[in-house]
Protein backbone atom coordinates (compact mmCIF):
# COMPACT_ATOMS: atom_id res chain seq x y z
CA UNK A 1 0.00 0.00 0.00
CA UNK A 2 3.19 2.29 0.48
CA UNK A 3 4.78 2.34 -2.70
CA UNK A 4 1.23 2.75 -4.11
CA UNK A 5 0.58 5.54 -2.38
CA UNK A 6 4.18 7.04 -2.80
CA UNK A 7 4.26 6.42 -6.27
CA UNK A 8 3.35 8.72 -9.06
CA UNK A 9 -0.49 7.84 -8.96
CA UNK A 10 -0.93 9.47 -6.23
CA UNK A 11 1.81 11.33 -5.48
CA UNK A 12 2.20 11.00 -1.26
CA UNK A 13 5.01 11.50 0.64
CA UNK A 14 6.25 9.41 3.53
CA UNK A 15 5.21 11.66 6.13
CA UNK A 16 1.95 11.49 4.69
CA UNK A 17 1.72 7.56 4.20
CA UNK A 18 3.19 7.21 8.06
CA UNK A 19 0.29 9.59 9.05
CA UNK A 20 -2.30 7.29 7.26
CA UNK A 21 -0.46 4.27 8.75
CA UNK A 22 -0.65 5.62 12.42
CA UNK A 23 -4.46 6.76 11.70
CA UNK A 24 -5.04 3.07 10.38
CA UNK A 25 -3.50 2.00 13.58
CA UNK A 26 -5.50 3.73 16.03
CA UNK A 27 -8.59 2.73 14.55
CA UNK A 28 -7.61 -1.05 14.96
CA UNK A 29 -6.95 -0.20 18.85
CA UNK A 30 -10.70 2.07 19.32
CA UNK A 31 -12.76 0.14 17.17
CA UNK A 32 -13.55 -3.30 19.72
CA UNK A 33 -13.95 -0.37 22.59
CA UNK A 34 -16.75 1.19 20.55
CA UNK A 35 -18.01 -2.14 19.90
CA UNK A 36 -18.50 -2.97 23.81
CA UNK A 37 -19.64 0.86 24.21
CA UNK A 38 -22.04 0.50 21.38
CA UNK A 39 -23.78 -3.22 22.73
CA UNK A 40 -23.98 -1.73 26.76
CA UNK A 41 -24.95 1.84 25.73
CA UNK A 42 -26.46 1.99 22.82
CA UNK A 43 -25.03 3.90 19.49
CA UNK A 44 -26.17 7.34 20.84
CA UNK A 45 -23.49 6.76 23.14
CA UNK A 46 -20.98 6.57 20.83
CA UNK A 47 -21.98 8.95 18.21
CA UNK A 48 -21.79 11.52 21.13
CA UNK A 49 -18.18 11.08 21.24
CA UNK A 50 -17.07 11.77 17.48
CA UNK A 51 -15.19 15.38 17.22
CA UNK A 52 -17.55 18.89 16.68
CA UNK A 53 -17.41 19.87 13.68
CA UNK A 54 -17.08 23.25 12.71
CA UNK A 55 -19.62 25.90 12.46
CA UNK A 56 -18.91 26.08 8.60
CA UNK A 57 -18.53 22.79 7.80
CA UNK A 58 -22.16 22.42 9.16
CA UNK A 59 -23.97 24.96 7.29
CA UNK A 60 -22.26 23.73 3.88
CA UNK A 61 -24.41 22.23 1.36
CA UNK A 62 -25.18 19.03 1.22
CA UNK A 63 -23.55 17.07 -1.76
CA UNK A 64 -25.06 17.36 -4.97
CA UNK A 65 -25.89 13.63 -5.43
CA UNK A 66 -27.99 13.91 -2.45
CA UNK A 67 -31.30 15.44 -2.45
Amino acid sequence: MALLLTGPVYGLGSAAVGLLALVNAVTMFVTPFAGRLVDRRGADAVNRLKPRSSPSAASAAPPACCP
